[in-house]
């Protein structure tokens, strides 16, 4: 009932930047999102991160560290949301999608919403807006956390024993984003796009016997800044 509410409300749910639009909104409440992630076998992609309950059994370190390398990635991308307590199986494609959902203990003698809040808040001068963290039930009865995260004003380090490391969501994945660069991103060598024009002329013989002389133009960005 929670997945059908939540696609008569905000359309067609197909997609994780579907889900985030849906929350950021206010269109579908968390608990919708979920189930309509959950019912309609959602695919992980650039907006959206499954993770199984186990992972917040993960000794403490490790599992803060996850959080943050997983959020970071999303606000130095376009944002996404960030759903723990469901197990994931692989499509014939490749694609991760819901296969069910696992229920979410204490962590560390926190309920997982105060966890995670204490964790972001470690990064609340970088930022911009600290993600937002909505505890959810699915139909299933399992409980779950999805967090949102806004895109960032200016890069969201992780710091792992004293050195600053940089985190991008790229699709599925969320990889560490290499030293040059982080270091373009943040000298500005990349604040304006780079774009390159190209013109392949092409004759072509019309039945009047006249001649056309026809142009195919390219234009690539070839920077990280889109216009």
């Amino acid at each position: 009932a929670s997945a059908r509410l939540a696609r008569g409300r905000v359309g067609s749910v197909q997609t994780g930047r579907d889900v985030l639009d849906s929350v950021v909104t206010g269109a579908a409440s968390p608990a919708e999102a979920l189930n309509a992630i959950i019912d309609g076998k959602i695919a992980e992609d650039q907006w959206l991160d499954f993770k199984h309950g186990a992972e917040l059994t993960k000794p403490r370190a490790e599992r803060h560290r996850d959080l943050l390398r997983w959020t970071s990635g999303f606000a130095n991308a376009e944002g996404g949301v960030l759903v723990y307590g469901i197990e994931e199986e692989k499509d014939a494609e490749g694609y991760s999608r819901p296969k069910g959902t696992t229920n979410l203990g204490q962590v560390g003698g926190s309920t997982p919403h105060d966890w995670a809040a204490r964790v972001l808040g470690q990064l609340a001068a970088y930022w911009g807006r600290v993600p937002h963290i909505y505890p959810a039930k699915a139909d299933t009865g399992d409980d779950a956390l999805l967090i949102v995260v806004d895109r960032a004003p200016n890069l969201v380090p992780v710091i792992e024993s004293r050195v600053w490391s940089y985190f991008l969501r790229i699709g599925d994945q969320s990889p560490r984003v290499p030293e040059y660069l982080v270091a373009d991103l943040l000298l500005g060598r990349r604040q304006r796009p780079t774009i390159t024009v190209s013109a392949t002329p092409k004759r072509q013989r019309q039945q009047t016997g006249a001649w056309r002389l026809r142009f195919t133009v390219s234009i690539a960005n070839q920077s990280l800044v889109w216009v």
